[in-house]
């Protein structure tokens, strides 16, 4: 084992180990029993193939169950046992697995029991069939292609090790070049894994004229220095390299060794492609990913999204899947590599920018990958398959900070064979335009030009030449029947011919309704639906049945013949009161439709597939009603709702109760959208006061667009790992025991409790004196926290002098700032006519209004009663008003001076007295340079406003104008804040 000193910075390996590092001890000490369980299933799996079952049949002829306690099978069925507490049980159909899973649930023992599902194997990649068509035509032509040498630079290579086991002599060589401070001196050989995962894509996706030549520069822990990667470069272009691939990154720009190398290669003509980075951030801020001389690749998943972990960017040229090997963008480059390769075989005269034009113009478009359905869940960011905990740099990794998707696309996908020049498939007609239907048969036919050969998908993901088969070569004896389409299908389809580039891909989404005849019904005299004898899945229920009026529908329906997937009810239906946690009947319901309901039970939809949901009239919303399913909106304008009405709903992304008109304020009721992961705003009706209760917003992680203008309380744990929103903008807010871990700014005028201290870096709260609760254990979970995340001295208090938080700042080392009232300037006095606004937002404050004959606010006639913020000048005859707010603030030591100042709106410009009032821009300032030590030094006299941001958002956000166009304070940005660490 070799060592060198490292020169520069850490190069890290865009992914290592995948996203998380596989847990080796754990496999370590179950690998006999995993060994043994292993040997036990291969014969039953014989087992079945005995009794002449297929793989299929078998599987979902098979149970497994969890059980403590020693069980005894279900009816007649051969089983196995002894890894982990499991039994699996194999029945000779699936009719009897189904009864068995129902008897092996009752037992006391069982934890859990489940029927069997087949999972098929899927092509690493949705390119992968344009390689194969590409691969094929170059071979079976006979076009020549010129050798070409391509330059993995990574932690080695291993000659011996492909994807597929099986290489063609020569074509993997060891360069004997090694600058990291692993492995021995003279040899590239690998001792990490990595370098060689990548040189066998590229190996596995180019002709045999491509030679992949191997340089060490990361050691054995992945790492390296841009020296040794610098170095690697030089050598890899001496060598004749025309194409370098390098899957590694790390933070910032690229330092001017491995830059001027990267423009070196530029230079000479050579093409470096790479990795965009794991880290799901702008690639601008990291190397190589961000010059200008590299070709950056972002990774996609197997249907066109965007991996949850990808970098994106303006900076990013091209998008390739990315989940081989455990995943990252480390294995997309190199298929964007291979691409490059294969054309530059082909093509042996072209430059490198010209070969990136030609791969740019052969691209799957954004649109091609990115098509989604209202139905099927093939999101690319799958929160769900992560877990978290409060370490900030663990969870915000899989959040989604990009808006524009795109951004993680670039060019799109290359396709291969169209990049070598291939004829492209005629683009496949589909018989029926998508839409929305209700016929007794709605068959779909599809077709392309004849010798072609179309694959599908019914569920909305990439198709491939895995996909199912439609034939559109009436010769052909595989000629597939046109598609019946019942419920909700999401229909994507590429055709395929040898010798020709996959066409680009046609979608469209299917909705066809069976109008169910009153005869297939059974209903109540009250009008209670009982039961739909029929067989369709898909119904329309009609308006009455039997004579008699439908209008609710409850847990005694039932659907002996069928599984409802899409169910629309007539307006006539008031009450929809299943409750499916007891019933089952909406077990495989992904559509619903009650433009007449009011009222959604308990349970209604727990636990189901629901994915859309179509009643706007909604008043209430009980108990669990959504819970853990599958919608992504939820748009109930009028409604109130009960407790965890929407828990764990991880494909919701908006939510609106606008209208809602309770009689009381407006309550998010406990555990409301707990685990809603994707939830990004949450809308209330603005003229109601709000009240957020305990763990109502919990791990929601994405959620960004919420108003706090009218909240009174901020309940436990309430916006729990909520890292969107930055600013807590809350002129009513009494009590918060809790706030969102990314808020930076807490403005609460009237707050008297706050248990829980913003998490986000240099957080500032602006509370009055009336805030006399602190702390409680905020303080303890602080210091928890992982100190990279947050200190102590990161929170600053604004108050006033003497205020209780004042004590409490320098009692726990947090920083303070003494802020007066905060006074805005308006360019004239208020005129009468409408409601008026007083002009000043602060701490403590009380107001009294008064009119005037002439534009003065130094005189005027006291209005009796008129203490309130606003004031309704109808009720008055003076052409003139203003306010007069006094700030309190009473002394917190015994014998202290009280602090009392008056303050008058209403003034022009000229008529303000510099020396009483603070101005608006000063203020800001002031908030803006938290990071000098606080003090005297911090006064607005004394800020260098040539070194600070001009806050201009802060003075938005606490203006309320005079004109009566009073401001919604929360909608305002907060841009500055985003920067205020850098100072």
């Amino acid at each position: 084992m070799k060592t060198k000193r490292i020169i520069s910075i850490l190069l890290i390996l865009s992914l290592f180990f995948g996203i998380f590092s596989l847990p080796l001890s754990s496999y370590a000490v179950t690998a006999n029993a995993i060994d043994s369980f292993a040997q036990k299933l291969d014969k039953l799996n014989d087992y079945a193939l005995e009794e002449g079952m297929s793989t299929e049949q078998s599987i979902e002829a098979r149970v497994i169950v969890k059980s403590f306690s020693p069980i005894t099978p279900f009816g007649d069925a051969r089983f196995i046992k002894g890894y982990r507490d499991l039994y699996v049980f194999q029945y000779t159909s699936a009719q009897e697995a189904e009864k068995a899973v129902r008897f092996y649930q009752t037992l006391p023992h069982v934890q859990w029991a489940q029927q069997e599902k087949v999972y098929k194997a899927q092509d690493y990649a949705p390119s992968k069939d344009s390689v194969d068509y590409g691969l094929r035509y170059i071979k079976k032509s006979g076009i020549a292609t010129a050798k070409v040498n391509v330059a993995v630079i990574d932690t080695g290579i291993n000659k011996k090790i492909t994807m597929d086991g099986e290489q063609e002599p020569g074509r993997l060589i060891n360069s004997g070049y090694n600058t990291s401070d692993s492995g021995i001196f003279y040899s590239a050989e690998d001792d990490e894994g990595h370098g060689t995962n990548v040189c066998s894509i590229i190996l596995e996706n180019t002709p045999k004229s491509v030679l992949i030549t191997g340089y060490k520069a990361l050691n054995e822990f992945g790492e390296g220095e841009d020296l040794a990667v610098a170095l690697c470069i030089d050598k890899a272009i001496e060598d004749g390299n025309t194409i370098i691939n390098l899957s590694l990154g790390g933070e910032g720009e690229s330092e001017p060794c491995l830059n001027e190398a990267l423009q070196r290669a530029f230079d000479a003509g050579v093409m470096v492609v790479v990795a965009a980075g794991n880290e799901n951030e702008d690639v601008a801020g990291f190397s190589p990913a961000c010059e200008e001389q590299a070709v950056c690749v972002a990774a996609i998943d197997d249907n066109g999204n965007p991996e949850s972990y990808s970098n994106y960017g303006e900076g990013v040229d091209f998008a390739a899947p990315g989940n081989v090997f455990g995943g990252g963008t480390s294995f997309s480059a190199p298929y964007v590599t291979a691409v490059a390769a294969t054309v530059k075989a082909i093509h042996p005269e072209k430059t490198a920018e010209q070969i990136e034009q030609i791969m740019k113009d052969s691209c799957y478009t954004y649109e091609e990958l990115n098509w989604h359905d209202s139905i099927h869940r093939n999101e690319g960011l799958r929160f769900e398959d992560f877990s978290y905990d409060n370490d900030y740099r663990t969870f915000s990794q899989y959040v989604h900070p990009c808006e524009d998707e795109r951004l993680y696309y670039g060019a799109g996908m290359p396709n291969l064979a169209l990049a070598i020049g291939m004829e492209q498939c005629a683009d496949v007609a589909f018989s029926v335009a998508p839409g929305h239907y209700r016929r007794d048969n709605l068959a779909l036919t599809l077709s392309s030009e004849a010798g072609s050969t179309i694959y599908y998908t019914d569920d909305g993901s990439f198709p491939t030449a895995a996909s199912k088969k439609y034939s559109s070569n009436f010769q052909n004896t595989e000629q597939a029947q046109p598609i019946s389409i019942e419920g909700i299908y999401a229909i994507r389809a590429v055709a395929c011919e040898e010798g020709k580039a996959p066409s680009i891909i046609t979608a469209g989404e299917y909705l066809n309704e069976h109008v169910a005849a009153e005869s297939e019904f059974s209903i109540s005299k009250t009008g209670t639906l009982l039961s739909y004898t029929g067989t369709d899945s898909a119904i329309v229920i009609p308006k009455t049945v039997n004579g008699f009026q439908v209008t609710s529908i409850t847990t005694q329906f039932k659907t002996p013949n069928t599984k409802l997937t899409c169910l629309t009810l007539p307006e006539t239906v008031v009450d929809c009161t299943i409750n499916n946690n007891t019933s089952g009947t909406f077990n495989s319901l992904v559509y619903f439709k009650g433009n007449g309901v009011t009222n959604i039970g308990q349970c209604c939809f727990y636990n189901s597939p629901l994915c859309v949901i179509d009643a706007p009239n909604v008043k209430n919303i009980a108990q669990s009603a959504f819970y853990k399913t599958n919608i992504r909106t939820a748009y109930f304008p009028y409604a109130s709702y009960g407790t965890s009405a929407f828990y764990g709903c991880k494909y919701l992304t908006s939510a609106d109760f606008s209208l809602s008109n309770p009689k009381k304020d407006f309550t998010i009721q406990n555990n409301s959208f707990t685990g809603c992961y994707r939830l990004k705003s949450v809308k209330t009706n603005p003229e109601k006061n709000c009240v957020v209760s305990n763990y109502a917003f919990t791990n929601c992680y994405s959620l960004k667009d919420f108003d706090f203008s009218n909240v009174t309380t901020i309940g436990t744990k309430a916006f729990d790992a909520v890292r969107g929103i930055k600013a807590v903008i809350a002129p009513k807010l009494t009590s918060a025991y809790s706030l969102p871990y990314s808020t930076e700014l807490l403005y609460a005028p009237v707050l008297t409790t706050l248990s829980m201290f913003p998490f986000a870096w240099s957080p500032l709260a602006v509370v009055p004196c009336s805030c006399v609760t602190l702390g409680g254990d905020a303080v303890t979970e602080l210091q928890n926290f992982p100190p990279f995340f947050h200190s102590l001295e990161d929170l600053v208090f604004c108050a006033a002098e003497g205020a209780p938080a004042q004590s409490y700042a320098a009692a726990n080392n947090f920083g303070f700032v003494a802020i007066p009232a905060i006074l805005s300037e308006p360019e004239n006095m208020g005129k009468s006519g409408g409601v008026l606004t007083a002009d000043v937002i602060g701490i403590h404050l009380s107001y009294q209004w008064y009119g005037t004959n002439v534009r003065n606010n130094r005189a005027g006639t006291l209005l009796a009663g008129e203490t309130a913020r606003q004031l309704d000048s109808s009720k008055y005859t003076y052409p003139y008003y203003y306010c007069e707010a006094t700030h309190f603030e009473q002394s917190q030591s015994s014998g202290g001076e009280d602090f009392t100042k008056s303050i008058k709106t209403g003034f022009t410009g000229e008529d303000v007295n510099e020396d009483n009032l603070v101005d608006m821009v000063d203020v800001s300032l002031v908030l803006a340079n938290f990071a000098a030590s606080p003090g005297s030094e911090n006064d607005a006299c004394d800020v260098d406003r040539n070194n600070q941001i001009d806050i201009a958002d802060v003075s938005a956000l606490l203006l309320a104008d005079v004109y009566g166009r009073e401001q919604h304070l929360s909608s305002l940005d907060l841009p500055a804040w985003e920067y205020m660490d850098k100072f």
